[in-house]
């Protein structure tokens, strides 16, 4: 014959129910928990890159620019500015 379950075995029966629901339950939370953290440091390193790109993008920048600023000032006459008419012209060939 099956042995029925007694109250006293019910109420051992529901005192673990709940530390172990609570378990389960922090279980799921350090699970999402780490996914998160995962994909905030994926995240992080992909700025960090981006930063990293763009400083150096500036740098190169700064540099053309001062070659440009180099080439500008060691030959002013050779530099062409647009007239009205759209027609490229030295700033010697008109006069300055």
């Amino acid at each position: 014959m099956p042995r029925s379950f007694t109250d006293e075995d019910l109420r051992r029966t529901q005192l673990l129910a709940i530390p172990a629901a609570v378990a389960i339950q922090n279980s799921r939370l350090y699970e999402c928990a780490s996914i998160y953290g995962s994909e905030l440091e994926r995240r992080a390193n992909d700025l960090h890159e981006a930063k990293r790109a763009l400083e150096e993008s500036e740098e190169g920048r700064k540099v053309s620019d001062e070659r440009f600023q180099k080439v500008f000032r060691s030959s002013p006459g050779s530099i062409l500015d647009h007239h009205h008419e759209r027609r490229a012209v030295s700033r010697r060939e008109r006069g300055i």
